[in-house]
C-alpha cells in the first residue's frame, strides 16, 4: 500500500511487553505492516467511564453496575490497579520505540471512528488488520464478535491469536484434543488426566528488542478521542478521575490504624510491578513455604499476591513458572541466600505451580459453561433449582420489614459488621487491600450463602466490585462452588460453622484483631469470634452496647424459618395467588397451594395466620447517592433488634387493615449527609439527622448507618422491570 499499513492492536487482558505472543509474532517475523497502533479502550459495560467526561458534559453510556445488587462492576481500588497498569504498559511501549492510545467507548465505536479517521486521508496509512488475543469470559467474547463484524464488513484482516499467560497451553491439554464438553468439573479429575509431559509449561516469549515493531503512527495523526470523554495527561489525574465515581466512603474504616495496616499490603498495577513482585515472594523465600499457607487468611507479606497482575495478563503463569527454575536449579546467584536453592522442587513451589494450574482450569470451566455460571439454581452436576434461597427485592409488601432486614443484613455484609469477627475481618480487609485469599473468599461466601442462606450472587457481585481482581466470572465460578450449587458439587449440602474455621484460621484471634481495631481489648476469644457473646457490662465499658454487630447481628437461615423462601421452581405460582388474594382484598387460599411440594416448601407453618412472605433481589447501589424528596409514609412495623424478633414476628402478625402497596415500591430518602454519621460511636458527628419515619429504633447508629446506605438506593428498583 503506498501510503503505508497499519496493524491496530486491541489490548485487553494482555497488558505486558514480555511473553507476549502478538509483540513477538511482530517483532521477529515478516508481516508487512508499516504501522502498529496498540489501543485499550475502556469498555463503559465494564469499567465505570463518568468521571472521564468534560466538565458541563453527561456520561451516554449506563452506570456500570451489576444488574442484581446494583454494585459497581469496576470498584475504587480495581480502577486505580487499571489505571497503574495501562501507565506503566505505555511506558514499556515506548521504551520500545512504539506507544499506547488509551480510548473511552464501546468497541464497534471507537474501532470505526478510527478506520474512518485513517480512510478520510487516502494519500496516508491505511488501517489493513485488526489484532487482538482470545478472551474466555462472554463479556470479552461480545466484544470480539463486535470486532469480527466490523472487520468483515470493511474488508479488513481480523485475526485472534492465542494468549499464552495460562501455565498451560491449551494444546498440552487432553480436552483442547477432544472438546471443552468432555472437561471434568472436578480439578481434581482434571489433574489427574494430564501426563507427566503435559505438567511441562512452553518457555515465554522474550520482551522485543527496541526498534524491532512497526513504527507508530505519529501523533498528529492519531485519532482523537470523541467527545464527550477527555483523556487525562498524567497518571494521577487519570486515577483521581476512574475512582471519582465508584468511591464507596465508610466512615467506620477511615481509621488511622487500618490505613497504616494497608499500606504495606498495597499492590501497585503494572507490568514491571507484577514482575517485581514475583522476584520479591521468590527471594523472600515465601513460595518456599507457601504449602504452609493453604488456610490462611491474612494478604500480608506471606501472601503472594499475583492474581490481580495475571487477572490483568500483566505478567503470565509460565513467566512464574520460570522464575521458580531459577530457584529450583539454583541459576541465579542473586537467589543464592534464598531458603530451597539449588534443591530442585519443593513442597512450596509446587503449591504455587498447583495453583496456577487451578486457574487454567477454571478459565476452561468459564468456557465450558459461560453465563450459566451466573444462575442462580448453580451450574454442572451442582445445579439445584430446588435450592432456596434468601433475597431482597420487595415485590410482597405485606410484611416489608422482612424485606428490610434482608437488605440491612446484605449491608452489614459488604461494610464488614456482621458481629461474626473473622467474616468481618476479611470483608475489611477486601476494602482496604482489594485482595482476598482463596480461603478468605471461601470463609465470607460460604457465611453468606450457606450460613445466612442469602442469594450468592450478591456475594459474588460484593466481592468482585470490591477486589482488584479483574475477573468478574472467576468470582462467579468460585463463589457458586462456595455457595454449594457448582459445577465441583464439592460444597452440596455442606454447612459452615464459624466457631470452629475461627478457631482453625485464627486460633488467637490475631488477624480479627488487626483489621476490627474496636474488638482488640476483649479479653476472651470467644468475644472477638462473635461480639454478641460479650457481657454487656463490657459492650458498655468499650462503647459498642448499641453496635449493630450487637442488636442486629446477621441471622443464620435456620433462625429465619418462617421467612425461608419458597423453591425456585415453586415460586411463581405462589407468587400470583399471594397477589391475586391481595388485590381482592382477602385471606390468601393456603388450600390452593398446598398441594404435595406447596406450602411445606415455604418452611414452618406461620405462626400467625398463614401469610406468605415472598421476596425477589433488591439492589444496592452508592453512598454518594442520595435522591430527594420526604420519606415515605410509614407501611407498617420496622424490624427492631435481634432480641425483639419474636415481639415483632406478633406484631406484623396482628397488623390489619394495611392498605396493598404496589408491586414495585420504590423507598425514597430524605437528603441527609452521610458523613454527619459515624456508626461506631454513640452519638453523631456534627448536628443530629433528622427523625426516621421508615424505622423507628434510631437510638443504634450503626443500623442507622446501614439504613442510609440502603435506603437512599431503592430508587433504582423502580426503574427496573
Amino acid at each position: 500500500m503506498p501510503g503505508g499499513s497499519i496493524l491496530i492492536y486491541l489490548m485487553r487482558r494482555d497488558l505486558r511487553t514480555a511473553d507476549n505472543p502478538i509483540l513477538y509474532k511482530l517483532s521477529s517475523t515478516e508481516h508487512g505492516f508499516t504501522h502498529l497502533l496498540p489501543v485499550y479502550i475502556l469498555p463503559p459495560d465494564q469499567i465505570e467511564v463518568s468521571g472521564l467526561v468534560k466538565d458541563g458534559k453527561k456520561s451516554p453510556y449506563p452506570p456500570a453496575r451489576y444488574d442484581l445488587s446494583q454494585r459497581w462492576k469496576c470498584g475504587h481500588l480495581r480502577a486505580k490497579f487499571i489505571a497503574e497498569s495501562l501507565w506503566d504498559l505505555k511506558r514499556n511501549l515506548e521504551n520500545l520505540g512504539s506507544g499506547l492510545v488509551i480510548r473511552v467507548g464501546s468497541f464497534d465505536d471507537i474501532l470505526n471512528g478510527m478506520i474512518q479517521h485513517y480512510a478520510a486521508n487516502q494519500h496516508g496509512p491505511q488501517v489493513t488488520a485488526v489484532w487482538m488475543t482470545e478472551d474466555y469470559a462472554p463479556d470479552q467474547r461480545r466484544e470480539e464478535q463486535a470486532v469480527s463484524a466490523i472487520c468483515e464488513a470493511r474488508g479488513i484482516r481480523f485475526d485472534r491469536l492465542y494468549d499464552v499467560k495460562y501455565f498451560m497451553h491449551d494444546l498440552q491439554l487432553p480436552e483442547a484434543k477432544t472438546s471443552i464438553d468432555c472437561l471434568p468439573d472436578s480439578f481434581h479429575l482434571f489433574w489427574r488426566a494430564l501426563n507427566t509431559e503435559a505438567e511441562k509449561p512452553l518457555d515465554p516469549f522474550p520482551v522485543p528488542a527496541r526498534f524491532s515493531l512497526p513504527s507508530f503512527p505519529d501523533h498528529a495523526s492519531l485519532p482523537l478521542q470523541e467527545s464527550p470523554f477527555e483523556i487525562p495527561g498524567t497518571l494521577e489525574e487519570l486515577i483521581q478521575k476512574m475512582q471519582s465515581p465508584v468511591h464507596l466512603p465508610m466512615v467506620h474504616l477511615d481509621r488511622p490504624e487500618l490505613r497504616d495496616t494497608a499500606i504495606p499490603q498495597a499492590l501497585l498495577g503494572g507490568e514491571t510491578r507484577g514482575q517485581q513482585r514475583v522476584g520479591y515472594i521468590i527471594k523472600k523465600g515465601i513460595v518456599s513455604s507457601y504449602h504452609l499457607l493453604s488456610d490462611d487468611v491474612h494478604v500480608g507479606d506471606a501472601y503472594h499476591g499475583l492474581l490481580s497482575y495475571l487477572s490483568l495478563g500483566c505478567i503470565t503463569a509460565r513467566q512464574v513458572h520460570q522464575e521458580l527454575l531459577k530457584l529450583e536449579c539454583g541459576t541465579d546467584p542473586g537467589l543464592a541466600q534464598t531458603l530451597g536453592f539449588g534443591r530442585g522442587c519443593s513442597a512450596g513451589t509446587e503449591s504455587i505451580r498447583y495453583h496456577l494450574l487451578v486457574l487454567n482450569f477454571i478459565r476452561l470451566s468459564i468456557v465450558k459453561h459461560g453465563s450459566e455460571l451466573y444462575n442462580l439454581e448453580g451450574a454442572g452436576m451442582g445445579k439445584n433449582p430446588l435450592k432456596t434461597w434468601k433475597s431482597s427485592v420487595i415485590r410482597d409488601l405485606d410484611r416489608p420489614g422482612q424485606a428490610v432486614d434482608n437488605v440491612v443484613s446484605m449491608t452489614q455484609f459488604l461494610m464488614g459488621l456482621t458481629g461474626f469477627g473473622l467474616v468481618d475481618a476479611i470483608m475489611r480487609q477486601l476494602y482496604i487491600t482489594g485482595q482476598v485469599t482463596a480461603r478468605g473468599e471461601e470463609i465470607a461466601i460460604g457465611f453468606f450463602a450457606l450460613y445466612a442462606g442469602f442469594d450468592w450472587r450478591y456475594g459474588a457481585e460484593y466481592v468482585s466490585s470490591l477486589s482488584t481482581v479483574h475477573d468478574p466470572f472467576f468470582y462467579f465460578y468460585s463463589s457458586q462452588n462456595y455457595a454449594g450449587v457448582g459445577p465441583s458439587c464439592e460444597a452440596k449440602d455442606s454447612h459452615i460453622s464459624l466457631a470452629e474455621i475461627s478457631q482453625q484460621v485464627d486460633p488467637d484471634g490475631t488477624f480479627i484483631r488487626v483489621w476490627m481495631p474496636e474488638l482488640r481489648s476483649f479479653p476472651r476469644r470467644k468475644n472477638v469470634y462473635r461480639v454478641s457473646t460479650t457481657a454487656s457490662s463490657l459492650l458498655q465499658r468499650y462503647g459498642l452496647a448499641s453496635s449493630i454487630m450487637v442488636t442486629h447481628e446477621v441471622p443464620s437461615a435456620a433462625e429465619t424459618g418462617p421467612f425461608t423462601e419458597t423453591t425456585n421452581a415453586r415460586r411463581d405460582p405462589i407468587e400470583n395467588i399471594a397477589a391475586l388474594a391481595r388485590r381482592e382484598d382477602r385471606p390468601i387460599p393456603t388450600e390452593s397451594i398446598r398441594a404435595p411440594g406447596g406450602l411445606e416448601e415455604l418452611g414452618p407453618r406461620l405462626g400467625f395466620g398463614d401469610r406468605i412472605h415472598l421476596e425477589a433481589p433488591l439492589g444496592l447501589a452508592e453512598p454518594n447517592e442520595l435522591p430527594q424528596g420526604p420519606p415515605p409514609s410509614s407501611r407498617g412495623p420496622s424490624l427492631p433488634s435481634r432480641s425483639g424478633r419474636g415481639a415483632a414476628k406478633a406484631q406484623v402478625a396482628s397488623t390489619t387493615g394495611t392498605p396493598a402497596p404496589p408491586a414495585e415500591a420504590t423507598v425514597r430518602w430524605n437528603s441527609m449527609a452521610l458523613e454527619q454519621i459515624n456508626p461506631l460511636a454513640l452519638h453523631p458527628v456534627t448536628a443530629p439527622p433528622p427523625p426516621l419515619r421508615y424505622h423507628p429504633y434510631v437510638h443504634n447508629l450503626d443500623f442507622l448507618f446501614c439504613q442510609l446506605l440502603l435506603m437512599h438506593t431503592f430508587r433504582h428498583i423502580g426503574s427496573r422491570p
